[in-house]
């Protein structure tokens, strides 16, 4: 604003400033000058960026306009506006560009090892509470912000020590622990309504001594002071925690106004430091964790700004750790830490306490302006999806500028033949005003002038010039030359707009982005959507489309296109199908066979290269590279399907010994063999798949030869593999015999409700590429199969678009393209690849953890499925007893035997390894059969346990006596006396030299077995003693009481090692087999801890008498009336097995860790399988007397080493199979051919049907 006195203005973040200027005598370049001095005075003691790059005014956005003839340096400033309506006092608006930066000497190298030793993790990103997905704001009322911004830098109250400001709001918002020390927090005079009556005493505000401890570090120094104490308090209240979940809580709500001076200080802060920071040669990536948040978007890309600071991290473990089991990691690019609009520093050097880089980002501040294209600008970086599953979403953060501008550059490089910066090919497009063809003009021109001597020699002069304004990107330093000799430049020098592009705005790529996976190709020549495509030496033929018959050649060397020919005009082609034919007379070729599709069609081509026309003239040879009819040795059409098949979307392979086989699978659930030297279909056959279940645009594909055994060689079988949504099969065909036997395979839970994915063959494996389901979903998730192991894998990495339909094609087993597609409506010209060699990585923790979830997943399926089956065959069977086949001579018997047999064959049409394991169970299964009586000794028992070697039985009565029994003698041994009350628990220790009791008199004994003596008695306990347990190596003991502790002990020298007090008594304790692990049973739940680290690992809630591992470590049984089985590793509850009628009294597990045995007050002993969640057998226990058999109540129940033998309180049992069916059968499936011979002889014999 011009008048007599003065000249007001404008800073970028909108606080104004009065200039004493008299338009009058000013001149227009004394103006300048001053306003100059003033900004850099300005910026200095702002962020400390002192060292001018550039300032000018854009005559061009004057209002009113000025003719550029007035604008000379000793012109006063009142002359330009002299001629104005409103002169002398004229409001106006100028826009002044300008630049400074930090200068060399004053920054700092992120790159440098100024990190101390000391590891401790801090909280890097949010806390554990469910955060709502606004967290990372990409959807914003812009209005609302304004509103909210505007409303609280108008209320700031500036005080003379701005440290006040920041502390009064602190104790304002109740944080005041924040800033003292414990214990001083009473004697601090505070008024919450004037902020300079608050003493800054660093006696009571001790925070105050800490901030200037970090004032006077030496990195500090070396950056020259650049912060003030209130923007180290700033970052050092947002890094220890100022309730950080309700801070963010706060910003991500809009209540700015609450922490306005923390939110503004902090801001300063990494604004200031990330001037300091040699931000141009940074490349490395930084990650957030984020527990319990998923972000609900489409996985486009989109414009994003932070809502609140967030702390992150290069340790990707670290941001694994704060995501916890269900979360996202968020993954900032480079560009992230390049862009001049995105504001962020390492603080890493402020903490003496982190050997981690921890880089802060700064929520954006957003200028508003009435052009609305800047506002938008300033939402400066792209969000998106990478990849997800139910429990970790991978989010990728990258600079607008790196996305708006990547495929155009991905597009220029496949184009140029030789290699490009990408920042070079960035900064030709913004000269080029992102035309892709001027673009590349420019580059090419300058490709021609650098490798002049001349100008090489030039820029090594220069060079360090360059350099030391922190240019570091010598391609990039050339090109800013080479433009200024061109005359590209307007009023900049060449080191001018380096150090503009280079240090100001930021260069937003590296060279990890020219080694990405999916690497973008020139454009199709035309939309393509689905189309067929066949790899043929350097070659990919693209043949035809839905929306156009148009074929092309796509050479993978030269990067281009040619057409080859075109449909014939009534050719419709939809869901048609492309085979490549073997043809030993065409050496220079290949013939395409093009069949189905809706209306079907059958034509066949023989293809030459368009690209080498020197070997042959296509033009003189009128029979190549043109589709012409399938002919049969006599020149007759061939149309291959009959009028009642569905050839949409149908798949095929060719196989046979002479290849001439060409199988075809096709909607709903067909498949024939059509021979191609007859041409006659050969057979026809329905594949097993579910009733509501059918195929189209699945993958069908050959098995890899070389995992088939020479007995099937030689048999010409054949195998092929096919996957569509639930549906997986493996499909044998005997060329011989034309017979098909099919397999189930199982599918992964998470491909199951896709089809139409890609896929193609690399060595033994199938990879599948994204896919949609019956609700038109896109995905974009990469699996792979191995047809040899039968394992899947799920890679991290997705597709870089949604697309359907497209057309895969592998290239010399070394790329994989991705062709064409379907995109929100509309068929794309899209051309993508990938390199195969860059998916050869180490599996990470998330494939791994993965992995093991299907597995679970497919184990219990599968047991269910089998549960099922052997309930139902024992519901049909339940009239009969376990079949003695010698003695079976009712014909209803055998019958039902065969019905059985000849139902599951037909259902599962030849999954006779399946039906196998069945019979197995049925007829192998263990039974328990009552053995022998104990001694009277043992008729008052409370408990029993076997020695490691079989031999011995040890066992404790209700007198506090100890009997010792001889197994194999039944005879009382030795009796051990030592407690004064009740004995609550015995165990071996794993040698078998010693056991260990405990009892109500808060005592532990260790005895010698050897001299039957008592060893060391253990007293620490002040309650009854539940239960001790020998650890697995013999070194320690853990005992459980009455007075809520567990506690660890040295087994020689009888030492407390350990203790875990809890809140209520614990009834048992158990050390996991491999000793890492202890699990407990308390009054009301049972708990998992981890030995090695002393954590809790899960607590739940559950009323159980005792606890017990299985041998293998792999579960934790729990008792109270029903048997609970917990997963060892996690913690949680598997299966429940209900059956017993009273209180479980015990239960124990055979070695097989599968069965398991227990025993209860319903007079029962009874056999489970952990597996499979069922009961097998249960025994009630009776004693004869002279009169009767009386039932027997049992209390405990143990297992011999070798599995074979149960002991209970009075009784040994041991376990019995059935008799071998035949003498000379130890084979499963040779067992039921014999079996399956006896009834067919028999069944003739007796002449009736079956």
């Amino acid at each position: 604003e011009f008048n007599s006195f003065h000249v007001i203005w404008k800073d970028r973040y909108f606080q104004t400033y009065k200039e004493p200027f008299n338009p009058y005598s000013a001149t227009f370049k004394k103006a300048f000058e001053h306003l100059q001095k003033k900004i850099q005075a300005q910026e200095h003691f702002k962020y400390g960026a002192d060292e001018l790059i550039d300032f000018k005014c854009d005559y061009s956005k004057c209002n009113p306009p000025i003719g550029l003839d007035s604008v000379k340096d000793d012109a006063l400033l009142h002359v330009i506006y002299k001629y104005d309506y409103h002169s002398p006092i004229t409001s106006v608006y100028w826009e002044i560009n300008s630049a400074f930066m930090v200068p060399y000497a004053r920054t700092v190298d992120i790159k440098g090892a100024y990190l101390p030793k000391i590891f401790q993790t801090q909280t890097v990103t949010a806390s554990g509470e469910n955060f709502p997905p606004e967290q990372l704001s990409y959807m914003c009322d812009m209005k609302q912000l304004k509103r909210i911004q505007d409303s609280m830098y108008s209320t700031l109250v500036p005080s003379k020590t701005p440290m006040k400001n920041i502390c009064h709001e602190i104790i304002n918002n109740g944080h005041l622990a924040s800033l003292t020390d414990e214990g001083t927090e009473q004697k601090l005079y505070f008024n919450k309504d004037n902020i300079d009556e608050l003493t800054l005493d660093n006696t009571k505000l001790t925070i105050i001594n800490q901030i200037k401890q970090i004032y006077h570090l030496d990195m500090h120094k070396h950056m020259g002071y650049p912060l003030q104490l209130h923007h180290i308090c700033a970052i050092l209240l947002f890094h220890k925690g100022l309730r950080y979940k309700e801070f963010m809580f706060d910003q991500i709500a809009f209540k700015y106004n609450k922490w306005k001076y923390l939110d503004l200080y902090l801001h300063e802060a990494i604004s200031i430091l990330h001037k300091h920071e040699k931000r141009e040669a940074s490349d490395i990536e930084v990650y957030g964790g984020l527990n319990k948040v998923k972000f609900d978007i489409e996985k486009e890309t989109k414009l994003g700004y932070f809502a609140t600071h967030l702390y992150t991290s290069d340790d990707f473990q670290i941001a694994e750790d704060h995501k916890g089991q269900l979360g996202c990691i968020l993954r900032f690019h480079p560009s992230m830490r390049r862009d001049s609009n995105i504001v962020s520093c390492d603080v890493s050097w402020i903490f003496s306490n982190t050997s981690t880089r921890e880089i802060l980002f700064s929520r954006s501040f957003m200028a508003f302006s009435a052009d609305k294209k800047i506002d938008e600008k300033q939402r400066a970086f792209n969000i998106k999806i990478e990849s997800e599953d139910e429990y970790t979403q991978t989010i990728l953060l990258t600079s607008a500028t790196h996305n708006q501008f990547i495929q155009s550059i991905d597009q220029i490089n496949n184009i140029l033949d030789y290699p490009t910066d990408f920042n070079l090919i960035y900064l030709a497009l913004k000269v080029a005003e992102e035309n892709i063809n001027k673009a590349i003009s420019v580059l090419s021109l300058f490709e021609k002038w650098k490798m002049e001597d001349a100008n090489k020699e030039k820029y090594e002069q220069q060079m360090n010039e360059f350099v030391k304004r922190r240019c570091c990107n010598h391609e990039v330093n050339l090109f800013y030359m080479f433009l200024f000799e061109q005359g590209y430049l307007k009023e900049q020098t060449a080191l001018q707009a380096s150090i503009l592009s280079t240090v100001i705005d930021g260069l937003p790529f590296v060279n990890k982005d020219k080694d990405k996976l999916f690497e973008t190709l020139r454009p199709l020549p035309s939309p393509l959507y689905p189309s067929q495509c066949i790899s043929f030496n350097q070659e990919i033929l693209i043949c035809g489309n839905y929306l156009d018959n148009e074929c092309y050649s796509y050479h993978t060397i030269k990067r281009k296109y040619k057409r080859i020919c075109l449909y014939p005009s009534n050719v419709e082609l939809n869901g048609h199908c492309v085979m490549k034919l073997m043809d030993n007379n065409n050496s220079h070729g290949i013939t395409l066979l093009s069949f189905g599709g809706s209306p079907k069609h059958t034509l066949m081509m023989k293809y030459v290269s368009v690209w080498d026309n020197d070997v042959i003239d296509v033009k003189n040879e009128s029979h190549l590279n043109k589709w012409i009819p399938f002919t049969d040795n006599n020149n007759n059409p061939i149309l291959i399907g009959r009028d009642e098949d569905n050839y949409c979307g149908a798949r095929a392979l060719i196989s046979g010994s002479d290849n001439n086989l060409l199988f075809i699978t096709y909607h709903p659930k067909n498949i024939s063999v059509f021979d191609l030297h007859t041409f006659q279909y050969i057979k026809h056959g329905t594949l097993p798949i579910g009733s509501v279940d059918q195929i189209k645009y699945h993958c069908f594909v050959s098995k890899p030869t070389h995992g088939l055994s020479k007995k099937k060689k030689d048999k010409k079988l054949y195998e092929m593999m096919l996957f569509c949504k639930n549906t997986g099969l493996t499909i044998e065909y005997n060329e011989d015999h034309n017979l098909f036997q099919f397999y189930c395979v199982w599918v992964c839970t998470t491909i199951r409700p896709f089809y139409s994915y890609g896929f193609v063959c690399v060595d033994d494996t199938i990879w599948f590429f994204g896919g949609s389901n019956e609700d038109k979903t896109i995905s974009k998730v990469i699996y792979k199969y191995s047809m040899l192991s039968g394992e899947w894998m799920k890679f991290e990495q997705t597709l870089p678009v949604q697309l359907d339909g497209r057309a895969v094609a592998l290239s010399k087993n070394e790329y994989i393209h991705f062709i064409g597609g379907y995109n929100r409506g509309e068929a794309v010209s899209t051309h993508t690849k990938t390199r195969i060699e860059k998916w050869k990585t180490e599996r990470t923790q998330n494939k791994r953890e993965w992995i093991k979830k299907e597995k679970e997943m497919k184990r219990m399926e599968e047991n269910e499925k089998e549960k099922k089956e052997i309930e139902e065959i024992n519901k049909e069977l339940k009239a009969m007893n376990t079949p003695d086949f010698k003695k079976l001579k009712k014909i209803n018997e055998i019958s039902q035997v065969i019905k059985h047999w000849v139902r599951l064959l037909l259902v599962k049409m030849g999954w006779i390894g399946e039906f196998e394991s069945i019979i197995a169970r049925y007829i192998l299964r263990k039974h328990l059969q009552q053995s022998k009586r104990l001694g009277s000794c043992f008729a008052h028992a409370q408990s029993v346990t076997f020695s490691p070697d079989g031999s011995k039985i040890v066992s404790f009565s209700e007198d506090t006596t100890i009997t010792i029994l001889d197994v194999k003698l039944r005879k009382e041994i030795k009796k051990l006396k030592g407690h004064s009350n009740t004995i609550n628990d015995v165990q071996f220790s794993h040698d078998g030299d010693m056991i260990v009791t405990c009892s109500d008199d808060k005592t532990i004994i260790l005895w010698n077995m050897k001299s039957c003596e008592e060893k060391k008695k253990l007293k620490g306990h002040t309650d009854y003693v539940t239960s001790a347990q020998f650890s697995p190596d013999g070194k320690t003991i853990v005992s459980a009481s009455f007075d809520k502790t567990i506690r660890i002990w040295d087994s020689i020298s009888g030492k407390e090692l350990n203790k875990f007090e809890r809140k209520e008594a614990i009834t048992h304790v158990q050390f996991s087999p491999d000793g890492q692990q202890i699990v407990a049973a308390l009054n009301e739940a049972i708990e998992f801890w981890n030995l090695q680290t002393c954590e809790l690992i899960q607590r739940t809630a559950i009323n159980a008498r005792k606890i017990k591992f299985s041998p293998d470590g792999r579960y934790v049984l729990s008792i109270s009336k029903t048997i609970s089985i917990w997963d060892a590793k996690s913690g949680k509850k598997i299966k429940t097995l209900m059956g017993h009628s009273d209180v479980i009294m015990d239960v124990q597990f055979l070695s097989d860790s599968d069965t398991i045995v227990s025993c209860s007050d319903d007079e029962t002993v009874r056999l489970w399988s952990a597996e499979l969640g069922i009961e097998i057998q249960n025994t009630e226990l009776k004693i004869k007397t002279d009169h009767q058999l009386e039932t027997y109540v049992v209390t405990a129940v143990a297992i011999s080493p070798d599995g074979n033998t149960v002991a209970t309180i009075g009784f040994l049992f041991a376990f019995k199979k059935p008799k071998k069916l035949f003498s000379k059968c130890y084979n499963v499936q040779k067992c039921l051919v014999l079996i399956m011979f006896f009834f067919s002889f028999y069944c003739v014999d007796t002449k009736q049907e079956l």
